[in-house]
């Protein structure tokens, strides 16, 4: 669901989307993203944690520090995960909360304007 909300905002911003999507790192590792998305010299790297954050938030991070300046990098999560975890930012990796479909869409808008 999350995922259809983001991919049809790159798109309508000309993003080229890919749902899956491999970078490689620095390391010469191919990671995989739920979101790649690609307009001229900008990455955008999107994990949507719907049920571990902190898995997903380890893994992401991780696959940050290996893209170095490749990539933006960015974990989808609910507000309230995010709040009782007590986590937000850290470098080029942000985590995006919210609360609302339309709050998601103003972030993703935000992102790419």
């Amino acid at each position: 669901m999350h995922a259809k909300i983001i991919e049809n905002e790159l798109k309508r911003a000309g993003y080229k989307v890919e749902i899956k999507g491999k970078i490689t790192g620095v390391s010469g590792i191919s990671h995989t993203f739920d979101i790649v998305a690609r307009k001229k010299n900008k990455v955008l790297c999107f994990n949507i944690a719907e049920y571990d954050l902190l898995e997903t938030l380890l893994k992401t991070l991780i696959r940050s520090i290996d893209l170095k300046n490749k990539a933006e990098v960015y974990l989808i999560a609910s507000r309230k995960v995010v709040e009782e975890y007590g986590v937000n930012m850290v470098s080029k990796f942000r985590i995006l909360s919210y609360d609302t479909r339309e709050d998601l869409l103003n972030l993703i808008k935000q992102l790419i304007s």
